[in-house]
């Protein structure tokens, strides 16, 4: 495509005309540019011509024109403007039509006010500084002039300086927020004390005081003509919808624009690209329904909000844009979590040849993104809002939060619902919005102060998280037409357990008995609203409701907290491994939900503030025995080693001992290393009061592994099935696409024996998540599958396998699936 009429230099101008500038029809330069209802510009003498001679279509796209209205293009008006002003050869006089107004009070006000400083590239050429005549002595028509003439806020600024602070008249200032309603570049206070300023002098009396606000009135009406600068056709415009209960985007385009009745923009969008359907929307600049990703390039760092592709069979057209937010990025590689929990690591910028709108049929297709899910590094992300600051956890995207509400005869209930988007407020807190109920979404808007109850919503721990006992907080699903969405959750307390059932007495009065836990599937937030249906909450028993608890029982804080004591933080160092960080305790305190909060600070070496939650068995921190545990042939260790890719330069490693003679133990690492340390050894080195001189980079690399100080954590495990040891794969049942059994990859890291003799499993599943699950061992589970490589199962006709698929909707975005030979 052509960028000008021609390799020339236009006549009078030192650069050819940029083809945008020219009218389609003549071919010449607009002096007078105007929009139709199809929302292509021409010259106002062409298209008028045009429209006279009895044609309907527009003359380039050939869309029929039920609508002739013509509104002033004042935006692509003021660019020629300064084109020309830029360009024009020096010492030649400027015509009539040179000034953007096109009239003969634009070259009076041109003439009096002098010629503009000539503008190169540089700072000083973004100023627009023809206007100086003095602002008291311009009379209504300038005035309208010089804001019609507004491409960006640099005029205001350069006037601005030149006026002090005084009072605006309401009226005025009203007609000022209109105009900033209608352009949208910002319009404060100081803008309307300019304008104020250059008409006081000569507007004394009551009648011309009108006559000011009318002048603006005018300019208002005409700004709104204006469309968003945003709105280009065939732009990228990405629908929000659902897929398998999950929000996602679908990509669209947008094909056309039209102003309504009421001055709101109406857009025309196809969504998706394969088998599009025409969708309609009211534009605004933060919509729940579309997203308009930027046309630039946003900077990449942690915090940042970006979408990515991925392949979707439940999704209109197969695939859909999912949205996250960067929990790190090193530079390269960008650790994206998703609104479906699920983690990601891409390059960044990758694959941006596959974002050309021009061959995105091609390039976006569902072969390709398929492609792309055997290496997900290689995705293309778009940054649609640049890095801010994380707010505390549990606060994340697709997060459940609970919105208060009211069923029939006012009782009180809430609304399932999704967090979608947060903001730092100027105070330090958290702006929230919710999307509630799930079944008719509406967007809430909260105020959240970390650590403090709120009276409008809950924000419940993941399930499971809270211990269930009598005094208990818990909320259980009941359906109820009096209710939003025809469902809600109802509170209440428990006053009996006795270990698999709970007797709830509700607010309401009324008392059920409910198994716990029950139906817990049904929690699964990525399938919430499939599985959280008012049908499938309508089909529920009493006795079968998923119970989620809210708030602990009160009780006493643990004993083994102590302020300024060593707390080992989970981490990853050489070759992403998991290692431990040296911390310390700084502070303690009972959070809303019951649960006790720790104010840690690790590593030693540069601390890092880290708020953690306590649990017995917590997958996030290890707590060291205030009294050593014994050193036997079973026992877990951790010994510290230097890493160069750990925070700090240095971690403790995790392993079991596997021989033990009464002075040197043999540890096998979790990262398979096998060291042979003596027992005690470099005991100084654990002195927590002067760990900070004692434990530091270089004195533990220092150390020969054979002499490092050894810290037991647990006795060895007495009894215990033989196929019971950490670090052993154990395949965690669970649902992928379209609902379909799989198996998720996780690691035993810890059994312990529990009442009745039974043996109760902590693994960690999927890989690469934080989640800890629980199961009591069995020689024949149905939840889960210890692989036990030492059982030497062979391959046959019949053997049971089972084999490791992509699948973007399993837990970690693959799965084990399950099969016969």
């Amino acid at each position: 495509m052509a960028t000008g009429s021609s390799k020339n230099p236009s006549p009078g101008y030192t650069r050819a005309i940029p083809e945008s500038f020219l009218c389609p029809i003549s071919r010449e330069l607009m002096e007078n540019p105007h929009m139709n209802m199809v929302g292509q510009t021409y010259d106002l003498k062409s298209i008028s011509e045009w429209l006279a001679m009895g044609k309907r279509a527009d003359p380039v796209t050939r869309q029929p024109l039920s609508d002739t209205r013509l509104v002033p293009n004042i935006a692509l008006r003021s660019q020629i403007y300064e084109w020309k002003q830029r360009n024009r050869i020096r010492n030649q006089p400027a015509s009539t039509s040179d000034c953007a107004g096109g009239g003969t009070r634009s070259k009076t006000l041109m003439e009096e006010s002098g010629e503009g400083k000539a503008m190169s590239g540089s700072q000083e050429e973004s100023k627009v500084s023809w206007l100086r005549k003095p602002i008291e002595k311009w009379d209504c028509d300038e005035v309208e002039q010089f804001v019609s003439q507004l491409g960006s806020s640099a005029v205001w600024k350069e006037y601005a300086e030149k006026v002090t602070e005084e009072k605006v008249d309401g009226a005025v200032l009203s007609v000022m927020e209109d105009i900033d309603t209608a352009v949208g570049f910002g319009f404060s206070k100081i803008h309307a004390i300019v304008l104020k300023k250059a008409l006081a002098n000569f507007n004394k009396d009551l009648e011309k005081r009108l006559d000011e606000e009318n002048v603006l009135r005018k300019v208002a009406r005409e700004a709104k003509n204006i469309p968003p600068s945003e709105l280009k056709h065939g732009i990228r415009v990405l629908v929000r919808t659902q897929s398998s209960g999950r929000i996602c985007h679908l990509e669209g385009r947008l094909v056309n624009f039209t102003q309504r009745y009421d001055g709101q923009w109406e857009l025309q969008v196809d969504a998706p690209l394969l088998a599009p359907k025409r969708r309609t929307f009211i534009y605004r600049k933060e919509s729940s329904e579309y997203l308009i990703p930027p046309t630039h390039q946003l900077q990449m760092g942690p915090g940042a909000r970006v979408i990515g592709p991925f392949p979707d069979l439940t999704a209109e057209g197969g695939w859909a844009w999912y949205e996250g937010y960067v929990k790190a990025w090193d530079g390269e590689r960008a650790t994206v979590q998703y609104t479906d929990g699920c983690v990601w690591v891409a390059r960044y910028p990758e694959s941006t040849h596959m974002l050309d709108i021009d061959r995105s049929e091609d390039l976006l297709s569902l072969p390709a993104l398929a492609a792309l899910g055997k290496n997900v590094e290689k995705m293309p992300l778009i940054v649609i809002r640049e890095g801010q600051k994380l707010p505390p956890e549990p606060i994340r995207l697709g997060t459940r939060i609970l919105v208060r509400s009211q069923g029939t005869n006012k009782v009180k209930c809430l609304l399932e619902g999704r967090l979608v988007d947060w903001k730092e407020t100027k105070e330090g807190n958290w702006e929230l919005y919710v999307d509630a109920p799930l079944t008719k979404p509406k967007r809430h808007t909260f105020l959240y102060i970390d650590g403090k109850p709120n009276d409008d919503f809950i924000i419940p721990a993941v399930a499971g998280e809270l211990r269930m006992s009598v005094g208990a907080r818990v909320v259980g699903t009941f359906d109820h037409e009096g209710a939003e969405g025809g469902w809600a959750w109802y509170e209440g307390e428990v006053k009996k357990w006795d270990g698999t059932t709970a007797t709830v007495k509700y607010l309401d009065g009324t008392e059920w008995e409910t198994k716990y836990p029950a139906n817990q599937q049904l929690l699964d937030i990525r399938r919430s609203e499939q599985l959280l249906s008012v049908e499938a909450v309508s089909a529920l028993y009493s006795s079968a409701i998923p119970l989620l608890v809210i708030r602990e029982a009160k009780q006493p804080a643990p004993k083994e907290l102590k302020t300024e004591s060593r707390i080992l933080v989970r981490s990853s160092g050489m070759n992403n491994g998991p290692c431990l960080l040296e911390g310390r305790i700084k502070e303690i305190k009972e959070r809303v939900d019951g649960r006790w909060q720790l104010a840690v600070d690790a590593p030693l070496v540069e601390p890092r503030r880290r708020i953690l939650i306590y649990k017995p068995n917590s997958g996030d921190y290890v707590l060291p025995p205030g009294d050593e545990a014994k050193m036997e042939v079973g026992a877990r260790v951790v010994g510290c080693f230097g890493d160069r890719e750990a925070e700090g330069g240095w971690a403790w490693y995790e392993g079991d001992v596997t021989d033990w003679d009464g002075k040197n133990a043999t540890v096998e690492y979790t990262d398979g290393t096998v060291w042979t340390t003596a027992y005690p050894s470099r005991r100084e080195m654990l002195n927590i009061e002067d760990s900070e001189k004692l434990l530091t980079t270089n004195s533990v690399r220092s150390l020969n592994p054979a002499r490092m100080p050894l810290l037991v954590l647990k006795e060895a495990k007495k009894g215990a099935p033989q196929e019971l040891k950490t670090g052993k794969r154990v395949l965690v049942r669970s649902t992928g696409a379209n609902g379909a059994p799989c198996l998720l990859e996780g690691r035993l890291v810890d059994f312990d024996l529990k009442d009745e003799g039974k043996w109760e499993m902590i693994v960690n599943s999927p890989l690469g998540s934080n989640k800890r699950r629980k199961f009591i061992y069995s020689e024949t589970p149905s939840e889960y599958i210890i692989v036990s490589p030492e059982k030497n199962l062979q391959m046959g006709i019949d053997a049971r396998v089972v084999g490791c698929f992509g699948d973007s909707q399993a837990e970690g975005g693959w799965a084990w699936y399950e099969g016969v030979v």
